[in-house]
C-alpha cells in the first residue's frame, strides 16, 4: 500500500485488523515523500521486491495516483467512484469489485 497519509496509516490499519493483509505499507508522512513523486512508488517496489512492469497501482486521484505510478514505470487503474474522470487515458473502475475482471481482461490481451 502506498498512501499520502498523516503518519498514522499503520496504526489505523492495525486498529481495523487489516494491517496483516499488506506485506508493505508506505505512509508518505513517515517516508518524507508523497505521491505523485515517483520515489514513493520506487520505495514500495524496492521493499516488496517487485518490478515496475509487473506492478499495478490502483488509486482514486488521476494526478496523484495515475501520473505518479506512470512516473515510476507502473501501470495504473483509476478508481473513479464518482465518474469524475470519464475521459481518462487509463483503465477506470467504479468499485474495487470491478478490479478482478479488469485484471483478467488485461491478462488475456497479453
Amino acid at each position: 500500500m502506498v498512501s499520502n497519509a498523516n503518519g498514522k496509516l499503520k496504526v489505523l490499519f492495525e486498529r481495523l485488523r487489516l494491517a496483516n493483509r499488506f506485506d508493505v505499507m508506505l505512509d508518505s508522512a513517515v517516508e518524507g515523500v508523497e505521491k505523485p513523486d515517483p520515489r514513493l512508488f520506487q520505495l514500495a517496489l524496492e521493499r516488496s521486491g517487485s518490478r515496475p512492469e509487473d506492478t499495478l497501482h490502483v488509486g482514486d486521484l488521476y494526478h496523484v495516483d495515475v501520473e505518479g505510478a506512470r512516473g515510476a514505470g507502473l501501470r495504473a487503474v483509476l478508481l473513479d467512484t464518482a465518474n469524475l474522470y470519464p475521459n481518462a487515458d487509463c483503465p477506470r473502475i467504479r468499485s474495487l469489485g470491478e478490479l478482478p475482471a479488469l485484471v483478467e481482461r488485461e491478462r488475456s490481451r497479453g
